[in-house]
């Protein structure tokens, strides 16, 4: 696949597209459809991020999907109404990654954030070292971290005694940090079904779960210039939307009928 993938993105259509692209911002693309939408966009990501705007919750989820068989999760990410999938999206963007991001167009009206608040947002904790439970259990308040009886989702954490449980965001279980006094003596993954203890570690990254500082300009206003974004015309009511894209960046519209440029071989 990953063949297929660098065969396409080398292909002349890709290649005269590119060029094409050079020259002006927006450009419609016509007679690409389904699955096909994905495979364009991982053709650009040998150079360029890539930033696909999808309509609701199925297409993200089925456009996902494809672009993680495609490329592999570690280069997609699907954003949504959620804080922690937008931290998420933020922090990966000023680490000049190169990647997929999935956005639902219901995110573009959010404000953007000021990203030098998003550096240092989350929290890293080794064991051996001196830090506070009580300055854990602040951040965690301030993070939006439900504090509960029993850890069993993520988002939430436990009080007991030497013991803190937390369900960090984007891990796939709970960890348990224990004290003795300020010092962490162990760090444990544990089964959020058993409790029981699955795998000790050295350090642990819990991740942020509010934005602390936002502007009042649109959530993708603040986009460098080096994303190319991906964007589908469907209906009149959504030009509104597109207002909020950012200027300085390519912009290919899906376009049916009406594209300059013809995919058919797609």
């Amino acid at each position: 696949m990953k063949e297929l993938v660098r065969l396409l993105a080398h292909s002349p259509a890709v290649t005269a597209f590119l060029k094409i692209l050079k020259t002006k911002k927006s450009i419609s693309v016509k007679n690409i459809f389904g699955s096909a939408k994905s495979l364009l966009a991982v053709c650009f990501l040998e150079n360029h991020p890539v930033v696909l705007i999808v309509k609701d919750e199925i297409d993200l989820e089925e456009g996902l999907e494809e672009i993680r068989f495609l490329v592999g999760a570690e280069k997609s990410i699907a954003v949504t109404d959620e804080v922690t999938t937008q931290i998420e999206f933020w922090q990966r963007v000023t680490s000049q990654e190169r990647f997929i991001a999935m956005i639902k167009k219901a995110v573009l009206v959010l404000p953007a954030p000021k990203l030098e608040q998003l550096k240092g947002l989350n929290l890293q904790l080794t064991q051996g070292k001196v830090f506070s439970r009580n300055e854990i259990l602040i951040w965690l308040d301030k993070q939006n971290y439900e504090r509960v009886d029993l850890v069993t989702e993520p988002g939430e954490f436990a009080l007991r005694g030497g013991i803190i449980d937390i369900f960090p965001e984007k891990l796939a279980n709970p960890v348990r940090i224990e004290f003795f006094g300020d010092e962490i003596v162990s760090i444990r993954y544990f089964d959020a079904l058993t409790q029981r203890s699955i795998e000790a570690v050295v350090t642990v990254e819990i991740a942020g779960r509010k934005i602390p500082v936002t502007t009042d300009r649109p959530f993708l206003s603040i986009l460098p210039n080096h994303f190319v974004i991906f964007w589908e015309n469907e209906n009149e009511s959504e030009l509104q939307l597109k207002d909020l894209l950012p200027a300085q960046n390519p912009i290919i519209v899906f376009d049916p009928t009406e594209g300059e440029f013809d995919f058919n071989f797609l």
